[in-house]
């Protein structure tokens, strides 16, 4: 656990991957005491917070192809990048252009890029998609999901009933998709 004391109005407590490391930013004006008492009080939502980050961790690691599991974390992922973007690379093209076709979309330029908190994004005005090459650990199915997803974007610039009955019409079980995109552990 590491506590910081900084210019900050009230106290922050920050839980960080990958094995869930405690960092607390608090004001000046609190003693150590304090704060470690503070830290006392709120031990069992940091512990649950703990076994979260835990179990995402675990789920990325169980990812990892056994090959590169002996490397350092950053060799690791280099490696990992490359292998995505190789599979993105083979795959978007075969999946963009019949949905273009489907959705009436005529131009769209495309992009792969590491996103740590995204798996696409879409600019409306330059009809321009944007994927996360994290998508490539994932099948085909969920990389399919997240391009009708940014496409149907193009149309429709919310998430709004408009949006999810275009969604439903396209790829009826989007919902379960979405949900091993983004699991709440």
């Amino acid at each position: 656990m590491r506590i910081t004391f900084k210019r900050v109005k009230c106290v922050r407590i920050a839980i960080h991957p990958p094995i869930g490391e405690v960092r607390v930013s608090a004001p000046y004006w609190m003693s150590r005491p304090q704060v470690e008492l503070m830290l006392a009080e709120k031990q069992d939502w940091i512990h649950a917070q703990q076994e979260k980050i835990l179990k995402r961790h675990q789920a990325l690691e169980a990812r990892v192809p056994p090959e590169l599991r002996h490397l350092q974390p950053a060799e690791r992922l280099r490696f990992q990048k490359l292998m995505w973007r190789t599979k993105l690379h083979n795959a978007v093209p075969e999946l963009l252009y019949p949905w273009m076709q489907r959705l009436n979309i005529e131009q769209v330029s495309w992009s792969l890029r590491y996103m740590r908190t995204r798996w696409g994004t879409c600019n409306p005005r330059r009809k321009k998609i944007t994927l996360s090459l994290t998508l490539g650990q994932f099948d085909i199915e969920c990389l399919e999901y997240v391009l009708v997803h940014e496409l149907v974007h193009l149309r429709i610039h919310n998430h709004g009933p408009d949006f999810k009955a275009e969604m439903d019409r396209h790829i009826p079980n989007w919902r379960a998709i979405q949900r091993t995109l983004n699991p709440k552990i």
